[in-house]
C-alpha cells in the first residue's frame, strides 16, 4: 500500500509528454495534496498540458540576468523568463549604448564618455559627450534597460548593464597576479 509517509519522490519519475492529460491533473492534484511537490513542479505539469495559455496567464516577466557587466565596444543579448515576447529600451539618458526593441540585443559604447543617438536619416551614430556633460564620469557607466511584453504593456521589468574598461580589468588582474606572485616569494625565501 502507499501512503504519504512512504511515497519517495525523489524515485518517482515520470515522461510528461507521453503521460495523458487527465493523468497528469489527477496526478498534479494528488502530488499537490499530499504536500509532496514544489510549486513549480506543478506549474510545469499544468504548463506542459495547456502550453500557450499557460503562458498568457503568467504575466510577471524578469530579464536575464537583472545585472550585467559589459565592455565598451563589447555587447550582450538580454532575454527574459518567461520566454514571450516583449519591447526592449534604454531608459537611461543620454543612451549610453543602444539595445535592438525585438532581439534584446545590447551594444555598449566604443569607449567612455560616448552615448547613441539616431541622426536625421534614422541611423544610429556614436557621440562624444562634451567637458560639461562629462563632468561626472561615473554616472555614465550604468545603463538601465526596460523589456514590455508585447501583449500586455502594462507588465515590465528593467536590468542594470555596468559598463567596463576591458583594458583597464586586465591591468588591474595582472597587478593582482604580480602582487601574489611576490607575496609568494618573499613567503619562501626567493
Amino acid at each position: 500500500m502507499l501512503t504519504g509517509a512512504n511515497f519517495n519522490i525523489a524515485g518517482f519519475s515520470l515522461a510528461l509528454s507521453q503521460v495523458n492529460e487527465k493523468v497528469l491533473v489527477s496526478l498534479a492534484f494528488i502530488l499537490g495534496y499530499f504536500n509532496k511537490l514544489a510549486i513549480t513542479q506543478l506549474n510545469l505539469i499544468v504548463a506542459s498540458i495547456f502550453k500557450d495559455a499557460w503562458i498568457r496567464t503568467f504575466r510577471n516577466i524578469d530579464v536575464d540576468p537583472s545585472n550585467q557587466i559589459v565592455e565598451y565596444g563589447g555587447y550582450y543579448n538580454f532575454n527574459v523568463i518567461p520566454d514571450v515576447k516583449v519591447k526592449w529600451s534604454i531608459l537611461s539618458e543620454p543612451k549610453f549604448g543602444t539595445i535592438d526593441i525585438a532581439t534584446g540585443m545590447f551594444i555598449a559604447p566604443p569607449q567612455p564618455g560616448y552615448y547613441c543617438v539616431t541622426n536625421g536619416e534614422g541611423q544610429l551614430e556614436w557621440k562624444k559627450l562634451t567637458e560639461k556633460e562629462g563632468e561626472n564620469n561615473d554616472n555614465h557607466r550604468q545603463v538601465i534597460i526596460r523589456a514590455v511584453r508585447e501583449d500586455e504593456d502594462s507588465v515590465s521589468t528593467i536590468a542594470l548593464i555596468t559598463l567596463t574598461e576591458k583594458v583597464k580589468e586586465n591591468m588591474e588582474l595582472v597587478n593582482l597576479t604580480e602582487n601574489v606572485k611576490e607575496n609568494h616569494d618573499k613567503a619562501i625565501g626567493t
